[in-house]
């Protein structure tokens, strides 16, 4: 079957549309745009490829399940949806504080996540966001970035090393985002041991070789209110009392009682208040 020509993408038109505050970050900045139209295309023709060669075997009401992207929540704000489009506003609203709050020569350091945000192609283009996430609460609460990809004396690299203006206390964070797979049924032994594994092996391939921890993981759950509440109330026995784990984070929107969106990302307990 002849493959049907998929329309010419232009990402950066589409960003302009419905990401406007990116534009500041980048500046006059070189950026690959025609590499992230190219890796975004690629994605759909394979889709179309996996498509008809279900569609061949399993016949016209085949379905093909795969990881929603970037682009797909473009697709469903076009269509109006109201998660989608709240879902943009935040990273719209996202990269505008960071405009404001990062200096100008410390802008470049960010643009690898920016690259990363528009070039993933599953679900984990919102691990980029959850590192922007950490790293523009972090701007907002007082610390100044230094660098990032930090290297250890073990030669693991660590998110950002940060450091406090008023106390000039340092700071070395690494992000773990953890998404709640909504299809899987979990018992609570279930969540708090997948949780806590993933939170134990980073911490483990991290600090391989080191006499001593000198860096903090920040979890990032990506989980809807109802899920976040259940692992609230069973963080203690997530995090099981280790130093180097901060309280897990998270987004959460809303609109108020006048129709506005409203965003927060912050620790989980302070969303559930």
């Amino acid at each position: 079957m002849k493959e049907t020509p998929l329309p010419k993408l232009d990402m950066e038109k589409k960003m302009k549309e419905y990401m406007p505050s990116l534009f500041p970050l980048i500046g006059t900045r070189t950026f690959p745009w025609e590499k992230i139209n190219e890796i975004v295309g690629n994605n759909f023709k394979d889709r179309l490829r996996e498509y008809n060669q279900l569609r061949n075997k399993k016949g016209a009401g085949a379905k093909l399940v795969i990881e929603s992207n970037l682009f797909d929540i473009i697709v469903e704000a076009r269509k109006g949806d109201p998660d989608a489009i709240r879902l943009f506003t935040f990273f719209d609203f996202l990269l505008k504080e960071l405009n404001i709050y990062l200096p100008d020569k410390k802008k470049e350091l960010i643009i690898s996540n920016l690259k990363g945000f528009l070039t993933n192609t599953d679900k984990n283009y919102r691990n980029y966001i959850g590192e922007l996430s950490v790293l523009n609460n972090c701007l907002k609460n007082g610390f100044e970035l230094i660098s990032i990809e930090h290297c250890l004396i073990n030669g693991k690299k660590i998110d950002f090393h940060i450091i406090h203006t008023e106390s000039k206390k340092a700071y070395l964070l690494e992000v773990v985002n953890i998404h709640y797979n909504d299809k899987k049924d979990y018992t609570d032994e279930i969540l708090i041991a997948e949780i806590s594994g993933k939170l134990a092996m980073k911490l483990a391939d991290k600090a391989k070789n080191l006499d001593i921890i000198n860096f903090t993981l920040m979890p990032v759950i990506w989980a809807n209110y109802s899920q976040l509440e259940r692992i609230f109330s069973l963080q203690d026995k997530i995090l099981n009392n280790t130093n180097s784990i901060f309280e897990p984070t998270a987004f959460c929107s809303y609109q108020d009682s006048m129709g506005e969106n409203v965003f927060k990302f912050g620790t989980i307990s302070s969303l559930l208040v």
